[in-house]
């Protein structure tokens, strides 16, 4: 994480939140962790584990978990990023790009987006709504080719 930022949950993301923390909470349950420090993702001894160890633990987590549910779900979207996770790997600031994106693509403004990325500045925030359209078009294409690939799959 490059940055340490506070910021809440845009509303209509919360159900997806929740949904991933009561998935990680089960995954720590059991595990002893410096309550101290409250880590979100530990190493074996229970201490928060570092940015190198925690890059590659999502690369093994977005393999194993992640790609097989976007491809097995409904939505061509998410299947589009499923096929993508087969050949590409994602870093944990994709995330940070993904919701943005979602963001954009959900309406909101500049002070909106600055609000929930947690931005001082609106340089970031500027460059997304500039590339809109583009966005709106990577998106309609990523989705022709994915239902592309299926229909050629079944």
């Amino acid at each position: 994480i490059k940055k340490e930022r506070v910021v809440d949950i845009y509303k209509p993301f919360i159900p997806e939140f929740i949904e991933a923390y009561y998935f990680h909470m089960g995954l720590i349950r059991a595990a002893p962790y410096e309550k101290d420090y409250a880590p979100m993702f530990l190493i074996q001894n229970g201490k928060a584990m570092t940015g190198d160890t925690f890059r590659k633990r999502f690369q093994i987590l977005t393999s194993k978990y992640l790609r097989p549910v976007l491809l097995k779900s409904d939505l061509p979207e998410h299947q589009a990023y499923g096929m993508m996770l087969q050949s590409h790997n994602l870093s944990p600031h994709a995330l940070r790009h993904y919701f943005t994106v979602r963001l954009v693509l959900a309406g909101l403004g500049v002070p909106e987006l600055m609000y929930y990325r947690g931005d001082k500045s609106n340089e970031s925030v500027l460059t997304y709504l500039q590339n809109k359209g583009a966005i709106i078009r990577k998106l309609e294409e990523t989705h022709s080719k994915a239902i592309e690939s299926l229909l050629k799959n079944t």
